[in-house]
């Protein structure tokens, strides 16, 4: 399924893959991410992420592709992303029984730990819908996993 067959009213977790993707314009998917976040911000689609993921943007930005394909320092990249003022984008909180079940979420489906993470986020705010292009999430039986589509 792509990002643009995410029913109207949903609530959909966002990986980092498709913030990375609308930010940096992507030459595949930059224009589906893109179309997907226009979607958030007109509240058609509730967009849902935690910290880890930001924090995981800024880590990927920082190190690399857009600093150096823009010509950005870190400051610039810093101001890059601008998440704050979303208002359809709420960012949730990781407790400790996130955690807990992230770890067994590693075991159950031979994830890493961020990507557990995103899973028990997800479970415990009764969230089933992920936009992410991060194959992984392909065998997670009760996860709608929904791609963004090639620039034709």
């Amino acid at each position: 399924m792509f990002i643009e067959d995410i029913p109207d009213d949903s609530k959909v977790f966002v990986d980092t893959n498709i913030l990375l993707y609308d930010i940096s314009g992507h030459r595949a998917y930059g224009e589906s991410c893109k179309r997907f976040f226009e979607r958030i911000k007109r509240g058609t689609v509730k967009g849902i992420t935690f910290l880890i993921v930001l924090n995981e943007l800024l880590h990927k930005l920082v190190l690399g592709e857009i600093a150096e394909e823009h010509g950005l320092r870190l400051s610039q990249v810093i101001d890059f992303i601008k998440v704050e003022g979303m208002s359809n984008l709420s960012i949730l909180q990781i407790t400790p029984q996130n955690f807990t079940l992230a770890r067994k979420l590693m075991k159950e489906y031979f994830l890493l730990s961020n990507d557990a993470l995103h899973l028990a986020v997800m479970k415990g705010n009764n969230i089933i819908d992920l936009a992410s292009n991060d194959s992984d999430f392909e065998r997670i039986d009760w996860v709608t996993l929904y791609k963004p589509s090639k620039k034709q």
